[in-house]
């Protein structure tokens, strides 16, 4: 897929879910108001409702059910105001997860109990072919749009509603050659959840294939589908990925998102909302959000190579509050200022976390606890990283200083033999210990050879140890860090380079072949994601640096509120900054607003490029920024250049260009 046919940078998402009291929709839609808006705002594309999760079509359909009391066709007037303007017009619709108010029963998701869902359609039933795909057809053929963006594409939050229809009994038995299982056992939900994924991605893949049978050029995107939750590549037929999740707002939740989202394979955004939800029942109440947090969000999705999708509610009646075209046009202008110079960029981390594919088809709640947290304990001591799973970590493998596998309890052989080899050949792998399902775990010897992995702690007759034997207590700088978690004991020949006050190993070391193993052997990202305290972030960091076993490609000291984001554009390298101060810590309720960014000053970075480069740029502002140099080129040498950079102050995101940083055969400094 071709990134340039996405959109460039700034989508406008209008958003309707008209129910069966909607009496006036479409009074107020006005061809001047859309017109003025789109004049002063000029965004790269707009979307436009055409069904909402009530089931309600916004125009007189003859494949849905029409919203009531629909005046005129809004449709119509946006699709033919935009094309006037020549500003590309795209459509939503509510797709997999839609209260329609035809109930046809086969279309339902049936769970194992035999209640039949209100809203969940099954994607392997006829919903699909019988209503869909010619809905959608029938908004191409009047419309015209250039994509569809499809909400509710996502499997029920609760397992124990996957749905157990005639249709899904069927596909199960015919793809794994056994009765679906009417009481999984825990063992089953690895080919359940691989099967329940599995359908839903075909199904979209058919809906692709149809839309673009019908008509090339249209593109797809699927709301919230794709992103770190799913854990698998995106299907050929989706363009580009999308999520709705900032509703309300959460700074490190979309870094978190956005660090995935870098390395994904293709082009994506996340949705940014001009209003902030306080409360959602028993009447859903919004407040419109300061441009500070609607910047600082742009800020960290354009860091990451992400696009901005703006978010607008118009009235119910389909009228535009004049409001929304200044607030957008200040969020266009943030956005023009870098979009030339980050949307699409690739990752340049050094260090990668993998999200093990097993593991999240076994525990994925679990998973994404650890890996999230991991993200942000590397985030706040100023490590970029990738976070990754199997396929893309094997793609990219040779480009990385060190794998973190984050209390990984379950991990494909291949995968855990790729890793063997790749410490073989001189790469760094840090685990996070954490007690595997499979027992034995055979994975175990795949990765580190046979009896030489690690075992929770046990008494000599078999019994776990008492509480005493689950926690241990570090030395750090001079003070004493005690610690609550979990711990493992090793099996062979490891050497322990940091001790708990006992003298067993905290962090010890496995030498294979001319790279490296190291352990920490204590569930220490679980015990952070519940405390985020600072000293065991701390202690986390320090045994990154240990395990990266060179200096870092971009050091920085300062507040722990500032991300650091390092990517690629061809041969040129990017430093991002992003102040993310104003954000809620691990685990925290969401901030609703906050009123401003306080500006960090007098910010010092030490960048070792592959090589000198030409020229050095601060950006927005397009000026050189305070650099000291020391070395020279790093061409035909393992000597690296040295940049020492100062930074005037931050507010929101600023980045710093390297040009012809990158050499063409050298993706990464070679490692030590």
């Amino acid at each position: 897929m071709n990134h340039q046919r996405v959109y460039k940078a700034l989508c406008i998402h209008w958003d309707h879910h008209p129910e069966s009291d909607a009496q006036h929709y479409g009074a107020g839609t006005d061809a001047n108001q859309i017109r003025q808006y789109l004049q002063m705002v000029q965004p790269d594309v707009t979307q436009y409702h055409t069904i909402g999760c009530y089931g309600y079509a916004s125009f007189p359909s003859h494949v849905a059910p029409v919203v009531p009391g629909l005046h005129n066709d809004p449709l119509r007037i946006w699709a033919d105001t935009c094309s006037e303007l020549g500003v590309p017009f795209g459509c939503y619709a509510a797709a997999f997860d839609c209260r329609s108010p035809v109930p046809v029963p086969q279309w339902r998701t049936v769970n194992r109990a035999g209640l039949i869902s209100e809203h969940d359609y099954c994607p392997n039933g006829p919903w699909t072919e019988a209503f869909f795909i010619p809905f959608l057809l029938e908004v191409m053929d009047r419309y015209h749009p250039v994509h569809f963006w499809l909400d509710g594409v996502w499997l029920p939050s609760d397992r124990a509603n996957y749905c157990f229809c005639e249709y899904c009994q069927q596909r199960f038995a015919r793809q794994y050659g056994r009765s679906m299982p009417v009481s999984p056992a825990p063992s089953d939900w690895i080919d359940l959840q691989e099967f329940h994924e599995r359908s839903l991605d075909e199904a979209v893949g058919r809906i692709g294939r149809t839309i673009k049978g019908h008509d090339p050029s249209i593109l797809l995107a699927c709301n919230s589908l794709y992103f770190f939750k799913d854990g698998r590549r995106p299907v050929p037929e989706v363009d580009w990925v999308s999520w709705d999740v900032l509703n309300t707002p959460n700074l490190h939740r979309a870094s978190f998102e956005s660090t995935y989202l870098s390395t994904v394979g293709k082009p994506a955004d996340i949705m940014i909302y001009d209003q902030g939800i306080v409360r959602w029942q028993p009447d859903l109440l919004r407040r419109s959000r300061p441009l500070a947090q609607l910047y600082t969000e742009a800020g960290i999705l354009l860091a990451h190579g992400i696009r901005v999708n703006l978010w607008h509610d118009p009235l119910p009646d389909g009228s535009i509050l004049a409001d929304k075209a200044r607030i957008a046009q200040q969020v266009a202008h943030f956005v023009r200022q870098r979009q030339e110079w980050c949307v699409d960029n690739e990752s340049f981390a050094e260090v990668a976390v993998l999200a093990s594919r097993l593991d999240h088809l076994s525990n994925s709640h679990h998973q994404e606890m650890v890996v999230r947290a991991i993200q942000q304990a590397l985030q706040e001591a100023h490590i970029p990283c990738d976070v990754v799973h199997d396929d893309v970590l094997l793609n990219r493998l040779v480009q990385y200083h060190l794998v973190i596998l984050p209390e990984t309890e379950a991990l494909n052989l291949d995968t855990a033999q790729w890793l063997h080899q790749y410490v073989q050949d001189g790469g760094g792998l840090l685990i996070i210990a954490a007690r595997p399902i499979e027992e034995p775990p055979h994975w175990h010897d795949a990765l580190f050879g046979e009896n030489m992995g690690f075992q929770f702690r046990t008494e000599p007759d078999g019994a776990l140890k008492g509480e005493a034997g689950m926690q241990g207590t570090l030395s750090q700088d001079g003070e004493f860090v005690p610690l609550g978690h979990h711990r493992y004991d090793l099996l062979g020949n490891w050497r322990s380079l940091i001790p708990y006050t006992d003298e067993t190993p905290a962090l010890a070391e496995l030498t294979i072949g001319d790279g490296r193993i190291l352990i920490i052997t204590g569930e220490v990202i679980s015990e952070y994601a519940q405390s985020h305290w600072p000293p065991l972030r701390s202690w986390i960091a320090r045994a990154v640096y240990n395990s990266i076993g060179s200096a870092q490609q971009v050091e920085m000291s300062g507040h722990p509120g500032i991300e650091l984001v390092v990517n690629r554009r061809g041969n040129d390298l990017y430093v991002h900054l992003v102040n993310l101060t104003p954000g809620t810590s691990f685990g925290s309720s969401d901030e609703v607003f906050f009123d401003e960014v306080p500006t960090c000053r007098d910010i010092q970075l030490v960048v070792r490029p592959p090589r000198r480069p030409t020229d050095i740029t601060l950006l927005p502002d397009q000026t050189s920024p305070p650099t000291r140099l020391v070395n020279g080129e790093c061409r035909d040498t393992d000597e690296r250049c040295t940049l020492y950079i100062s930074i005037p102050e931050l507010t929101y995101h600023c980045a710093i260009r390297l040009t012809g940083a990158i050499g063409e055969n050298s993706p990464r400094p070679a490692m030590s």
